[in-house]
């Protein structure tokens, strides 16, 4: 599902990847371990489709972000530490918008059924702005699933959570391999990636 091939990624005279080789199979879930500054957000953003590789490929689902990166996003779902979120919106609005932006089939439905398997659905009508870090979190993920991609990146998802909300977190991230999805999870926690 993922296939990242002799990856390398420089800015200026900057080394942030170099020659990084591993893969992701469907249903398997591999943390990327590394202190801060170790590349390890670069290569989520390469494997996404949203960082074009100085050298090397990412295959995923058989397509090159090289000459793919709009199909390789699409295939995707991204869960950063620090979610941007449309803090105006109800939930229930903000992921019925981002499924019609993926083209989902009754993005009304989707948005509910998302709220509901992430314990969200008594707070469809609230407005994300008075959420909680580990609601939005939660809404995070929810937004990434939307168009229930096949590869799910999620970019140190458990930082600065509770250790409830982390623990909750990582039982949804070990769900969601039961259901066949490519899971790369980046962390500079040693007990988090063991997990």
């Amino acid at each position: 599902m993922i296939d990242v091939q002799h990856l390398s990624r420089r800015f200026g005279d900057v080394v942030a990847l170099d020659d990084a080789s591993f893969q992701v199979q469907p249903g398997e879930i591999v943390a990327l371990l590394g202190p801060n500054g170790a590349g390890k957000t670069t290569a989520s953003r390469i494997i996404g489709g949203i960082l074009a590789p100085s050298d090397g490929d990412v295959l995923v689902d058989g397509l090159s972000v090289r000459t793919d990166a709009d199909r390789v996003r699409a295939r995707c779902g991204f869960v950063t530490d620090q979610p941007s979120l449309y803090e105006r919106m109800p939930l229930r609005v903000y992921l019925g918008f981002f499924a019609r932006l993926y083209d989902v089939r009754d993005p009304d439905a989707r948005a509910v059924a998302l709220a509901k398997l992430l314990g969200l659905d008594d707070v469809l009508d609230k407005r994300l702005g008075a959420f909680s870090r580990g609601m939005r979190q939660k809404v995070a993920i929810a937004r990434a699933l939307v168009h229930d991609p096949p590869v799910l990146l999620l970019d140190e998802p458990a930082t600065a959570l509770d250790p409830e909300m982390a623990q909750t977190l990582r039982a949804f991230i070990v769900s969601l391999r039961a259901r066949h999805r490519a899971i790369l999870l980046t962390t500079h926690d040693l007990d988090e990636a063991q997990r």
